[in-house]
């Protein structure tokens, strides 16, 4: 997306042979060469200019989400390696279900970000002209689990922190949570909140967008991702997507949490 100032548009001129060919940037006042003079329509797309600290930063924290990658791949590989028992059974290590989950959840958000901002670097900083098409290619579905993922992971959370607490309390009195932390019940559990999580997310599988601009002149900015039109016009998603799933994601599990270690 470009960087506007005034009537300004700001954008990187070119990268040579994969390095930084002294981030030529290119100012001009021409709006007509991104927009339709006519009828004032965007005729190509906009994107954020990657300056040099920019590219080495986004370059540099894919690195350590490839790292996170491998590290939750781990965990998720050695959790599974332990036998599930029942939260109320003594004398047994701790069921790992819902860890287990946690981690192949967290090598999901590292995934996304390698491909939603890694990717992107590499495509516009090396001007790969392959790397951008597959880019946005996979740019929406990617998104889209990234976002339940964020979803549920507090989720998994809360019932993690749960299970230590029945484990640590001991034998269960209470025939509901007997049920509930039981093997069966925990696959129960973790399979309905899965599933509320992507029918809550999944309405952004339609108010997210590639947009084509066939008339731009500029390869790297003939496809751009944004909302889809009828979301800009949809007060109610907006109040859906920004307010009600927020609070369901941070605020609501933040102070379950805080009130579940405070016990």
């Amino acid at each position: 997306m470009s960087i506007e100032n005034g009537r300004n548009n700001v954008h990187v001129d070119h990268f040579v042979g994969g390095s930084v060919d002294l981030l030529m940037f290119k100012a001009t006042t021409e709006e007509g060469i991104y927009k339709n003079e006519e009828i004032g329509e965007p005729i190509c797309g906009e994107y954020e200019t990657y300056t040099l600290a920019r590219f080495l930063f986004v370059s540099g924290a894919s690195l350590f989400a490839f790292l996170g990658l491998a590290a939750n791949l781990l965990l998720f590989y050695l959790f599974s390696q332990t036998r599930n028992g029942s939260a109320s059974k003594a004398n047994q290590p701790p069921p790992t279900l819902y860890p287990r989950m946690l981690a192949l959840l967290d090598a999901c958000i590292c995934a996304a970000y390698i491909l939603l901002f890694g990717v992107d670097a590499i495509s516009y900083g090396m001007r790969s002209k392959s790397s951008f098409l597959l880019y946005h290619w996979y740019i929406v579905p990617a998104f889209v689990v990234a976002r339940m993922a964020q979803l549920a992971i507090p989720y998994m959370l809360i019932f993690a922190s749960l299970e230590r607490l029945v484990w640590i309390g001991g034998k269960l009195r209470n025939s509901l949570l007997r049920r509930l932390y039981s093997v069966q019940g925990r696959q129960i559990t973790m399979a309905i909140t899965l599933l509320a999580c992507v029918l809550l997310r999944a309405p952004t599988v339609w108010a997210t967008t590639v947009h084509h601009y066939p008339k731009c002149n500029d390869f790297f900015r003939s496809l751009s991702a944004g909302p889809a039109d009828w979301v800009f016009e949809s007060q109610f998603y907006q109040l859906y997507d920004f307010h009600l799933l927020s609070v369901a994601q941070t605020v609501f599990p933040f102070f379950l949490l805080l009130a579940i270690n405070l016990v």
